[in-house]
């Protein structure tokens, strides 16, 4: 915009009274005329050469780098959302497979203690109500044993997903 600019404008009109026509929006350097009653035709080349642009020129400029630098920020943005997400995947990962050493401590424990009342039981030191009872807790056990392996699993395949990991590929998290 620094330098000569040429525009060539063309009206052909036709009305009943004086009229003004401009050329299209958009066009550099825009065309002015002003047309006569009944028909009108007419063409004009013109010529710029820019002077002074008021300023305009410099904030197109700022308002460019503003855009470029804003779209710097957001690609910014979206890789540490990227980050997070796979560190909270990965920490959710860790946590469901803690979990699951507790379930199985848990489901083990369960079971020797289901075994000792049976024995009680037998000999006759325990009711049969303490035997069923503890083989209820140990059924309970197990299956907050199967959901826990089943939510690691989960966890797994959204860290799969989160890093892009095609889905019959495994990863390994590091040892405890």
């Amino acid at each position: 915009m620094l330098l000569p600019q040429v525009s060539i404008s063309g009206w052909l009109a036709q009305g009943t009274m004086d009229n003004m026509l401009a050329s299209s929006p958009g066009v550099m350097p825009d065309s002015m005329r002003m047309a006569s009653r009944d028909r009108f035709a007419a063409s004009q080349l013109k010529i710029s050469i820019p002077l002074f642009t008021g300023g305009r020129l410099q904030g197109m400029i700022g308002a460019a780098r503003a855009e470029r630098d804003a779209m710097y920020a957001e690609v910014r943005e979206i890789a540490q959302e990227v980050r997070l997400e796979v560190t909270m995947r990965y920490l959710q990962a860790l946590l469901r497979r803690e979990l699951v050493d507790v379930a199985e401590k848990r489901y083990q424990a369960q079971q020797e203690q289901t075994r000792v009342i049976e024995e009680m039981y037998e000999s006759g030191k325990a009711p049969l109500a303490f035997v069923l009872r503890s083989r209820a807790a140990e059924a309970e056990a197990k299956q907050a044993l199967t959901t826990a392996r089943a939510e690691f699993r989960k966890s797994l395949l959204h860290l799969q997903a989160s890093i892009g990991v095609p889905p019959g590929q495994e990863i390994d998290l590091p040892p405890r």
